[in-house]
């Protein structure tokens, strides 16, 4: 089979399928930078890839790769910052206050005034400015995925108020600030007295404040600032709140959804300890209380528990009125190890050296390396001779240099004869290794760490691919032949710390080795081998390195012996070469990865292991 394109030796194309992007997002709070705001990076198939959080001039700065010519969507989860969605890189192929009027919504639930097609009273106070200051300081009391069981167990002590109670007569605000919820939520209040806490659902009188608490562009219509007066309360009132979650059905009120309440008792969690859906806290700066809640049951494993899917703000007038006995003051920014990430936004807060992570390729994606085990010479070019996963979480000090990293790694198809086994280089010196370990299947093997290397780190991974692998009856080989069934290999984990923090990048050199011939490696194009490695290969057979000017793993027509793809791709059944397999391949390829970045996509059913 002819497997050749129009690609000269000389082609300075390496057969890359990924970018390595640098995506940089500025985030303003009120035409001010916002520190410490959760961003997400998504694929087009909604495929989590990086998360981190904006830096002190509101910048989120992170490398991303991109197999296929992904696009890549960002999401920015911060207070007073509505959760959507955007396309950040596209690949190149792909009013007054007016008097309050309670009126009848349904049977059981009151409005504070009537309100229009999206949920939202007429009566509400628009274009109220909300201090950056005050979003920054509830985004760090209140962070985005941050379990309060663990980030801040004191809102949630026995004996911390969750409702207001009033010691003076006062006019009461309610301000929407945020919603970080799928749902769109409906929102009120209900009042009661010393000695009258309900403690039945039917004794209370809902009041719907916010009818749809949702952000405009994300099903509802309203903007951080939004403020509705409730009304003036006599000395003595008791003011409580309630949530429906997913309240808003479009045209009113659906009051049989799922309702959570401040009072805990009456919420219909079983444990005593999940009843709780709200956190209140006060302000001082402003004299204002905060109120976050839960949306979700919290009995549901699908709960976060971080009391932020929907925040308001309360402000009475005299501000003295509110009585401030058990509500818990907004903490104040902690940055326990001093290395500039505060300690909500800091994966390692006690530890100086270790303040970020990110993940190669994605936090929900694996990459996939498939070789070609005859070099020098070219073979049958199925790219399935050995074809593994790859998935590697590093973690980073405050320079983002890589202190220590955990990489993944699953042996997918073996269609060789030959014993061949996986390692990784790693650009620094084996006497910069604090401590190495490997695993496979989860149990500890040994360090991996292969002696006697200068200026490198090599660290083994798989030693004979054969023994890891069950071969189906009759056969030699899997998950390469046509109508054999599908086998397992084994899953292999190595991490590995470092005394000084490195700037090599993932998935640094990954190589094949001939387990019985140690001298015999496969690396990708362009990457060097290591010191290990029988040069005397070079040159022979189809082979057309070139090591005095970097040029490795390249054949006399410009083709690798090894490629890295992303997870869609499928090796092809044994025998069938990858420009069969793939439509695309020959036309990419002789583009110089210009065109057809997604050729992965466009596959020959036929001629691929399934």
């Amino acid at each position: 089979e002819n497997v050749n394109c129009n690609i000269s030796g000389d082609s300075n194309f390496n057969f890359q399928s990924r970018e390595e992007l640098i995506i940089q997002i500025p985030v303003k709070n009120i035409n001010r930078p916002y520190p410490g705001a959760l961003v997400t990076l998504f694929d087009e198939k909604g495929n989590k890839l990086q998360t981190g959080y904006t830096d002190n001039n509101g910048i989120f700065t992170e490398k991303v790769d991109v197999f296929d010519g992904t696009s890549i969507y960002a999401s920015v989860q911060a207070v007073g910052i509505p959760n959507i969605k955007k396309l950040v890189y596209k690949n190149s192929n792909s009013s007054e206050i007016r008097n309050c009027v309670l009126n009848k919504n349904n049977l059981r639930i009151l409005t504070v005034g009537e309100y229009d097609s999206n949920g939202v009273l007429f009566s509400t106070e628009t274009n109220l400015t909300v201090s950056p200051q005050l979003i920054e300081d509830v985004n760090y009391a209140l962070p985005e995925r941050g379990d309060l069981r663990n980030t801040h167990p004191e809102y949630l002590l026995n004996g911390v108020s969750t409702n207001i109670k009033l010691d003076q007569e006062a006019d009461v605000w309610v301000t929407f600030l945020h919603e970080g919820a799928g749902y769109k939520n409906s929102f009120g209040y209900f009042t009661y007295t010393d000695g009258n806490i309900p403690t039945d659902v039917n004794q209370i009188e809902k009041i719907a404040v916010f009818p749809n608490a949702s952000f405009k562009g994300s099903g509802g219509n309203l903007s951080s600032g939004d403020r509705v007066r409730i009304g003036r309360f006599p000395a003595g009132t008791i003011i409580g709140f309630w949530i429906i979650a997913n309240g808003w059905n479009g045209t009113g009120i659906d009051e049989s959804r799922n309702t959570y309440f401040s009072i805990p008792s009456l919420n219909k969690e079983n444990d005593v300890d999940l009843k709780r859906h709200l956190a209140m806290l006060y302000y001082q700066n402003e004299q204002k209380i905060i109120l976050g809640f839960e949306d979700l049951f919290r009995e549901s494993t699908s709960c976060d528990h971080d009391f932020n899917d929907i925040i308001f703000t309360v402000e009475a007038n005299p501000v003295e009125s509110i009585n401030l006995a058990g509500i818990v003051n907004v903490p104040e920014k902690m940055d326990s190890d001093n290395d500039g990430v505060a300690d909500n936004n800091d994966p390692f807060p006690y530890d100086s050296q270790k303040t970020f992570v990110r993940y190669f390729p994605g936090i929900d994606t694996k990459s996939i390396i498939a070789f070609e085990d005859l070099f020098p010479f070219k073979g049958d070019y199925d790219f399935n001779d050995l074809v593994v996963s790859i998935q590697i979480k590093e973690i980073l000090n405050p320079e983002k240099k890589i202190k220590e990293f955990e990489a993944e790694f699953e042996i997918l198809a073996v269609g060789a004869s030959n014993q061949n086994g996986l390692m990784i280089l790693i650009e620094t010196d084996e006497s910069n290794l604090e401590q190495s370990e490997r695993y496979i299947n989860g149990s500890y093997i040994d360090s991996g760490l292969e002696l006697g290397h200068e200026n490198e780190l090599v660290i083994k991974v798989i030693d004979n691919s054969r023994n890891h692998i069950q071969f189906p009856a009759g056969f030699n080989f899997a998950n390469t032949i046509e109508g054999t069934p599908r086998v397992v290999g084994d899953k292999f984990k190595i991490h590995v710390i470092f005394k000084n923090p490195i700037n090599d990048v993932s998935p640094f050199n990954p190589f094949l080795f001939n387990y019985k011939n140690r001298g015999l490696e496969v690396h990708l194009m362009d990457y060097r081998p290591s010191l290990f490695f029988n040069t005397s290969y070079f040159s022979t057979g189809d082979d057309k390195s070139n090591p005095e000017t970097n040029v490795f793993y390249k054949d006399k027509n410009g083709y690798p012996w090894a490629i890295l793809v992303g997870q869609d791709f499928e090796n092809p059944l044994e025998k069938v070469s990858i420009v069969s397999a793939y439509n695309n391949f020959k036309s990419w390829a002789e583009s110089g990865g210009i065109n057809y970045k997604n050729w992965v996509q466009n596959k020959n059913i036929d001629k691929i292991y399934r």
